[in-house]
């Protein structure tokens, strides 16, 4: 139970125990609950100050030095702490008390104050030396411009930048601004600058990796206590029992730096040896673990409110005080509302903790995922109750597709009306000029041929496509459609057929059940640095259960280019491995291999598992040894190239095949490792998979995990299209060299590269070019690569041949010359040579003057450029889907049947097919409601097909959470929504309740409100469970009528009704 701990139970055990005006440094097991602690008691404690000390984003003893961005954010801290308050509390995870600290007089700081006259010369002396990097744009923690009467200053510990305006040599304003967009958002008193390094103040940039030297910089270092004289110190007893595992894997990190060539300092030099650690573990307070058990799973019942009903009632909460955890204000009255239709109670709104202890049920505002049973408290948080619809707008993570993401409708667009077959939509207009506001979607169709769809009927409209050649629009009334659409669902229903037969053969073949012992396992995983994602972890569930069921696992992992995708290859060998069986790694490149057998022998070294190499690198006498070991079983895990198809490879007992950016095999290649796979686990890993494995997966011939989440405090790569200028590759590849990072340069042909080798001789002398092309041997190409990732070189040349695998920690700027020679994927792939860590990265799409852009070209370049978000991985492929068309499941080409529909109803006929065949029953459609009210004005979005779009996702709402994650985006992206958008809105969430509750048809008028169910509800059982309802309600067959005669509006009785009987 330690292991699953929430951190609402820690932070129960800190509080219970908390006095007035207590100074505590509460210690955690890792970063991620630390993060989650601080947020949940900066809520719940108001008026205090709450820290959270993070740790370096980089590994003990690394050649590389934590970003300004990591230092800033400890130095905010120190500097807060030296101005000590009662009440103080901070947050830190165990690595960061086992870390010594710059001393207490460190914490300087420069403060600016509106109308305070500002020395510029001294605030300029105080930025160079605090660690602060001049630049044009200051968009990322330690930067800074001055441009005479304008500074911007992006202050360590802070969340934004700050424009400082200066009037006749004082301070004007202090605006806060967006680093994307660089509009302000808002003024501010008060800016303390703090340094973005914990060097002491250098006067002129240290060299990299130099923090790892810190007790040399220093004359005496500290550690945190020293920075809260006097504050008691709290934990967990489980936190304190991993401390020796962490000393043990300092001790280790440091002998793999040294047995790397470097010179580390002793590991009690920068961090607390055994004795330091024994004698600091003495002073801190153990919290008791409060008694605690798990909350119901409310949001995934069938009836949450029911189920919260039950729960409220029961013996779980007998006795004991209710404390709700909303998100913001808008949760905290839905979920008081879903408290009193519950249990006829209304929690007191607290605005802390405090106020909490004086009532029964209580509400307050603040951030925490998961609630529990603990002690004498229940905790319910928002998530508890909403599940997915209870994350707030700005922090809504992207959820895992059930299908291709579809791209948006535009004027102009090829459509698909599921009656009448392809047309062109041609826009919006006005359905009735008695009706305001109210709209019609104008389709043509051939002979130029008009219909008028209304907007509630745009969910039957589908997206063809772009392109209009060999494209034939239908008549209206014409049966080529019909024809068409049968054939084609005929197709279908054969493809379904055997799509399922495929799938039950899998279910009912066997394969070794592989568990590793659990005791290695755990030290295999705790060798990993960092927190896993969310996303990794449930992707690691999955993993393992698969290899445990005894059927073979076929498993796609996407993620996109950074997201960990390889460490969840690596606890799937280390399962394998331990578990007694073999473990072959398959990657595209010799680099990518390289790359992977290096990872993993450091990996698996301390476990003494044999980790080989096989690739066109590996010859003569080393390649027969590792292919002998192969055969007697004597090396467990090899990783390699397609060499591993070799006639002359045998493996004595292969149980796991991994393969890596498996859409880059040839067909001959993929034929080969089906092949190798058979009868044992595969596990398939992509940031860009081709659109014939993609759907694949989608559609059930394997399993899919997808990876959302980027790592921690990771950023989006800023993609940026510009003419071909020698001043803009100069000052690009400068700027990151003057941050002490490195660059590619990527050029689409190899006899390009000579001439751009003289340009960047000419344009930048001073930096250190190497070069890599297919026309160099295999042995330089990996050299080449190899060196420059472990940083010898600053800018790195090269054809697309580094597209794959290419791990290079501190490249933040890529410059593609000449961009439309590459494919969309490509492009994407090479973008994700840069910023893979928290470092803001660019990626300059240059084209030269004059040359002509296909239209297709131009297409690619503005996906990629509209698609920078992380994680864009999986949009790209439904972009490749509908630049290039589907290829048939089941064959190489690149066409089929949605060529006859449409990929959107191509989708959908097929699922329904795919339900038909597995005898599911077919989901009935949702009921209307009445009038079809509300409508989206041309004065909230005048973009008519941004209309179209969002009428056309509101009708095809299906559920709860799609309702409140559109609702979110609505209001997130084009303001408040109006009166008649939110009436468009609740009726769509209605249409969506009464689904759930298999409502038929609705029937809304002045007397009241009618509910007309499907065969099989329980209508009795309903309306026998509803109380404190204003009206009378009867039950008559399967008909539920509320009489309610009033001036409330009729979509809210319906609402209330159906969340009561929910």
């Amino acid at each position: 139970m330690r292991d699953t701990l929430p951190p609402c139970v820690e932070a129960v055990a800190l509080l219970n125990g908390l006095g007035a005006e207590d100074r505590v440094l509460h210690i955690v097991a890792d970063e991620r609950k630390a993060e989650a602690l601080a947020a949940f008691l900066r809520g719940v404690l108001p008026e205090r100050r709450v820290f959270h000390l993070p740790q370096w984003d980089c590994l003990p003893f690394d050649g590389a030095s934590p970003t300004p961005d990591a230092m800033g954010r400890r130095m905010a801290v120190l500097h807060g702490l030296a101005d000590a308050r009662p009440g103080d509390v901070v947050v830190a995870s165990l690595p960061v008390l086992l870390q010594r600290l710059p001393p207490p007089d460190a914490a300087r700081h420069f403060r600016v104050r509106v109308g305070q006259r500002l020395d510029l010369p001294a605030l300029e002396a105080f930025a160079r030396d605090a660690g602060y990097l001049a630049d044009d744009r200051v968009d990322e923690p330690g930067e800074i411009a001055i441009r005479g009467a304008t500074i911007e200053v992006f202050a360590g510990g802070n969340a934004l930048p700050c424009r400082i305006e200066l009037a006749e040599g004082a301070v004007a304003s202090l605006r806060c601004y967006d680093p994307v967009t660089q509009r302000s958002t808002g003024d501010i008193e008060t800016l303390d600058i703090v340094p973005v390094t914990e060097l002491p103040f250098p006067g002129e940039p240290g060299e990299r990796g130099a923090e790892h030297r810190l007790p040399k910089a220093w004359d005496g270092l500290a550690i945190l206590p020293d920075h809260m004289p006097g504050a008691r110190i709290t934990a967990l007893p489980a936190t304190l029992e991993t401390a020796d595992r962490r000393l043990a894997r300092l001790a280790e990190a440091r002998a793999e730096a040294e047995a790397d060539g470097a010179r580390p300092l002793p590991a009690d030099a920068l961090y607390l040896g055994p004795r330091d650690w024994a004698d600091l573990a003495a002073r801190i307070d153990l919290l008791a673990e409060p008694d605690w058990s798990v909350l119901p799973a409310f949001a995934a019942a069938a009836r949450p409110r029911a189920r919260l009903a039950r729960f409220l009632s029961g013996d779980a909460v007998a006795g004991r005080r209710v404390v709700l955890v909303a998100g913001d204000r808008t949760q905290q009255a839905r979920i008081a509302r879903m408290i009193e239709q519950a249990d006829g109670q209304v929690p007191e709104r607290a605005a802390g903790w405090a106020e909490c202890r004086d009532h029964p049920r209580a509400i307050l505002v603040s951030d925490l995922a998961q609630g529990a049973v603990c002690g004498d408290l229940v905790v319910i948080t928002a998530q508890d109750l909403l599940g997915s619809r209870a994350v707030s707008p700005g922090s809504r993570q992207p959820q895992a597709m059930g299908g291709v993401p579809l791209t948006g409708l535009e004027l102009g667009d090829i459509v698909v009306h599921e009656d009448h077959g392809l047309a062109r939509l041609e826009g919006l207009e006005p359905l009735d000029a008695q009706r305001p506001g109210a709209e019609a979607i104008r389709l043509t169709f051939a002979h130029d041929e008009r219909l008028m769809v209304p907007t509630h009927d745009a969910g039957r409209i589908w997206r063809y496509g772009t392109a209009e050649a060999g494209v034939t629009l239908d008549r209206l009334r014409g049966t080529a459609w019909a024809r068409r659409r049968k054939g084609t669902a005929e197709a279908l229903a054969r493809l379904a057929d055997h799509l399922v037969a495929l799938a039950r053969a899998r279910d009912a073949a066997t394969a070794p059940r592989l568990v590793p012992p659990a005791s290695e396992y755990e030290r295999f995983i705790a060798r990993f640095p960092y927190q896993p994602t969310p996303d990794q972890a449930e992707a690691v569930r999955a993993v393992l259960e698969d290899m445990a069921s005894g059927r073979p696992m076929d498993r796609l992992v996407i993620g996109d280019v950074g997201f960990g995708k390889t460490e969840i290859a690596l606890r799937a060998a280390a399962a394998a491995a331990l578990a007694g069986r073999q473990v072959a790694v398959c990657a595209p490149t010799t680099v990518l291999a390289r790359q992977h057998y290096d990872t993993f022998r450091r990996r698996f070294a301390p476990l003494g598992i044999e980790v080989g190499h096989l690739s066109r690198l590996v010859t003569g006498k080393p390649a027969a040894a590792l292919r002998a070991g192969l055969s007697d079983g004597s090396i467990r895990i090899v990783v390699g190239t397609h060499a591993l198809l070799g006639k002359n490879v045998r493996l004595a007992d292969l149980g796991l095949l991994v393969i890596d950016e498996e859409q880059r095999f040839g067909a001959a290649h993929k034929q080969g490792l089906r092949k190798l796979g058979q009868g044992i686990h595969v596990l398939s890993m992509s940031a860009t998979p081709i659109p014939r494995t993609l759907r694949g997966a989608l559609l059930g011939l394997g399993d899919l995990s997808y990876l959302n989440t980027p790592p921690a405090r990771r950023r989006p790569v800023r993609t940026l299209i510009a003419p071909d200028d020698d001043a803009l590759l100069r000052r690009a590849l400068r700027r990151e060299q003057r941050r002490g990072g490195q660059s590619f340069v990527v050029v689409p042909r190899i006899e390009d590269i000579a001439a751009v080798a003289e340009r960047l001789g000419r344009l930048l002398p001073d930096l250190r070019l190497r070069v890599a092309h297919g026309g160099l041997s295999a042995r330089e190409i990996d050299e080449t690569m190899v060196d420059f990732a472990r940083g010898e070189g600053d800018v790195l040349l090269a054809t697309g041949i580094i597209e794959s695998g290419l791990d290079v920690a501190r490249a933040n700027t890529m410059v593609i010359l000449r961009p439309a020679l590459f494919g969309l994927a490509q492009l994407h792939q090479l973008r994700g040579r840069v910023g893979r860590g928290p470092v803001q990265a660019y990626c300059h799409l240059v084209t030269p003057e004059g040359e002509d852009l296909s239209e297709s070209a131009q297409k690619r370049l503005g996906t990629l450029q509209a698609l920078d978000r992380l994680g864009a991985g999986m949009a790209i492929s439904a972009a490749d889907l509908d630049q290039r068309g589907a290829g048939d499941l089941l064959g190489d080409r690149q066409a089929g049947h949605v060529q006859r529909v449409g990929l959107g109803l191509y989708q959908e006929m097929l699922a329904s097919a795919l339900r038909r065949a597995k005898n599911e029953p077919e989901a009935p459609p949702p009921p209307q409601v009445p009038g079809e009210p509300g409508h989206i004005p041309a004065d909230y979005i005048p973009e008519p097909e941004t209309r179209i779009d969002l009428y056309h996702r509101i009708a095809r709402v299906a559920d709860l959470d799609d309702a409140a994650g559109l609702a979110d985006e609505i209001a997130d992206r084009f303001g408040a929504p109006p009166e008649p958008v939110e009436t468009l809105l609740r009726a769509a969430r209605l249409r969506a309740l009464a689904a759930r509750m298999g409502v038929a048809s609705l029937s809304l008028g002045p007397e009241g409100v009618a509910l007309d169910f499907r065969d099989g509800a329980s209508v009795t059982d309903y309306a026998a469970q509803v109380s404190g309802l204003e009206g009378r309600l009867i039950c008559q067959d399967m008909r539920l009528t509320l009489h309610h005669p009033g001036p409330e509006d009729r979509l809210d009785v319906a609402n209330d009704l159906l969340e009561r009987l929910a």
